[in-house]
C-alpha cells in the first residue's frame, strides 16, 4: 500500500524571523515615533503660532492662579489657645464615694482560693480572699481582685483577665470613712 503525500506546503523550521524580534522592533519603532511626535509638540512644529503663543501664555498663567496658598501658618502664629491642666487623680479621690472589686471566683476549700490568688498575683493583681457564709451556713472563699478607685484601672485589670481566661463579677462597694 502506498501512501500518497500530500503537496501542502511543508511546516516552517525556523527559516524567517523569530517573534520576539518582530515584537522587539514594532516596540523600537512605535517609541521612536511617540519621541519624534512630542518632540515636535515642543518646538510648534505643525500649528499655528499665534495659538501657540496664547496657549503658552495661558498655561504659565493658569500655573500661577493654581498655585496653593498656605494661611494656616500665619494664623498659627497668631493664635495662641491655652489648655488647662488635669489632674484626674486629684480630682477622682475628692469625690469618691465607692470602689470597685472584681470577684474572680468563689470555693468551697480554701486552697483552691489560695491557688488562684496565687495566679492572680503572678499577673501583677491586687488579689485577696474574703470569707462569706452563705443563707444554708455553707462557709465559701471568694477571690477578689482590687480595690480600684477609678474605672480606668477597674478596665485594664479586666482586660488582663480576659485575656488570659478568667470569668469575674464586677462589685461596687461604698467606702468606709
Amino acid at each position: 500500500m502506498n501512501r500518497r503525500r500530500s503537496h501542502a506546503s511543508p511546516i516552517n523550521d525556523g527559516g524567517g524571523m523569530p517573534g520576539w524580534l518582530i515584537l522587539l522592533s514594532g516596540v523600537v519603532i512605535g517609541g521612536f515615533a511617540m519621541f519624534i511626535f512630542e518632540l515636535a509638540e515642543r518646538k510648534g512644529i505643525g500649528s499655528d503660532p499665534s495659538t501657540n503663543s496664547a496657549s503658552s501664555s495661558s498655561q504659565r498663567n493658569e500655573k500661577s492662579v493654581m498655585a496653593p496658598v498656605f494661611e494656616f501658618y500665619e494664623r498659627l502664629k497668631q493664635e495662641q489657645v491655652e489648655i488647662p491642666r488635669y489632674n484626674p487623680s486629684s480630682e477622682e479621690s475628692v469625690n469618691q464615694t465607692h470602689e470597685y472589686y472584681l470577684q474572680v471566683a468563689s470555693f468551697i476549700k480554701q486552697s483552691d482560693a489560695d491557688n488562684l490568688r496565687a495566679s492572680l498575683i503572678l499577673l501583677n493583681l491586687e488579689a485577696s480572699i474574703e470569707k462569706s457564709k452563705l443563707e444554708s451556713g455553707e462557709r465559701r472563699y471568694r477571690v477578689l481582685s482590687g480595690p480600684y478607685q477609678s474605672k480606668s484601672k477597674l478596665a485594664k485589670s479586666q482586660e488582663l483577665l480576659v485575656s488570659n481566661g478568667y470569668d469575674f463579677l464586677v462589685r461596687k462597694r461604698e467606702i468606709e470613712r
